[in-house]
């Protein structure tokens, strides 16, 4: 099979320095005190990214979305009052996982193409007795970033519980996790950070660690975080690592320290929408556009999916389609990550150039 140039929306192209380290240094995790400091280390790392010097870090072999559901087992009991701030797909997704543990849900929608509306979230917070609030950073659907910045720190004031699905935003878009008041944020090794979606990554404030100390026992034995929380003070593991994909995770942190990488992601972002505007392409999204993602509708003389077919089967180069109400209308660019080399968008842009003159 021929290899494909992924510029997709994640999980995204990894590169070949990354796949060089995740073959080696295979060693068994629980025999091997060196991996535990190695382990150890990557968590540091991790937390030193995201900003959580108070609060813990907890690695889960699984992919972003188990992090998400782990997180409303964890936090959110039957009859709680839960509200799910949505303005896209994943957001709206989180009223499915609270409902599945018994949550008492209120959905507060807003549109698609913009951020959600930060004094609407703060009016709605006063009409009711809400104990959990879940929301997310970067809708990868539609490349709309939200600012759960203000959310997060009314709600610390108001000690209602934030769950944030950060999983397309970490190390791409600016995050503090202390000062924003985050108390539960995920994230997935997939998507920024180009590896393998092996890891999913499950941050927890001080608050949060104070809620499960005190909660009813959580129905779950791999999903309950106070059994990792544990394990992890006591420097050992619970269950098998990913050996291969923590090692890469460090190697990858350790870079990223010397990398302003928001500014790298803006300013891929940037280029990206401003070629696609300049082939006669418009973008998805009124304002809050994404530094990991563009979506973009194609020009009338081409359907979005004959430009995904045609990019894929002539050109192999993999970018999104749309995903529900925009399913067939839009197509995404993934700018994050290892995606992000000026090669890779050239082939991309000279490829649409090709099929753009073929359908003239």
């Amino acid at each position: 099979m021929k290899t494909k140039l992924i510029l997709s929306s994640g999980p995204t192209n990894i590169s070949d320095s990354t796949l060089k380290k995740l073959q080696e240094h295979y060693t068994n995790q629980d025999l091997d005190n060196s991996f535990k400091e190695i382990y150890k280390k990557t968590i540091s790392l991790y937390n030193k990214l995201i900003k959580n010097y108070k609060g813990e870090t907890i690695f889960m072999t699984a992919e972003a979305m188990l992090a998400l559901e782990s997180a409303c087992l964890n936090f959110i009991e039957k009859g709680d009052k839960v509200l799910i701030v949505a303005n896209g797909i994943f957001g709206e997704g989180f009223e499915d996982l609270a409902k599945n543990v018994g949550a008492d849900t209120k959905v507060l929608k807003f549109d698609w193409d913009k951020g959600f509306d930060t004094a609407e979230i703060i009016k709605e917070l006063d009409k009711d007795n809400y104990k959990v609030v879940t929301m997310v950073h970067c809708e990868t659907p539609t490349g709309i970033t939200n600012d759960v910045k203000t959310v997060c720190q009314e709600l610390r004031k108001r000690k209602i519980l934030s769950i944030v699905d950060s999983v397309s935003a970490i190390a791409g878009e600016e995050i503090n996790f202390d000062t924003d008041c985050i108390d539960v944020l995920l994230g997935g090794s997939q998507k920024c950070l180009s590896l393998p979606a092996d890891l999913g990554f499950i941050s927890l404030s001080r608050e949060a660690i104070h809620y499960l100390h005190n909660r009813e026992n959580v129905n779950s034995y791999y999903l309950n975080l106070l059994s990792y929380i544990k394990a992890q003070r006591e420097n050992r593991f619970l269950y098998t690592q990913c050996i291969g994909t923590i090692m890469a995770l460090k190697n990858k942190l350790e870079n990223l320290q010397e990398t302003d990488f928001v500014k790298v992601h803006r300013e891929y972002a940037e280029m990206v929408r401003n070629r696609l505007k300049e082939k006669g392409f418009e973008i998805y999204g009124k304002d809050s556009l994404s530094n990991t993602v563009t979506a973009f509708y194609p020009p009338k003389n081409i359907s979005a999916d004959k430009l995904f077919n045609k990019l894929l089967e002539e050109h192999n180069i993999v970018v999104s389609g749309g995903l529900g109400i925009l399913n067939g209308k839009i197509l995404r660019i993934g700018h994050m990550g290892d995606n992000n080399r000026k090669e890779f968008f050239e082939l991309l842009f000279s490829a649409i150039d090709q099929i753009m003159e073929e359908v003239r």
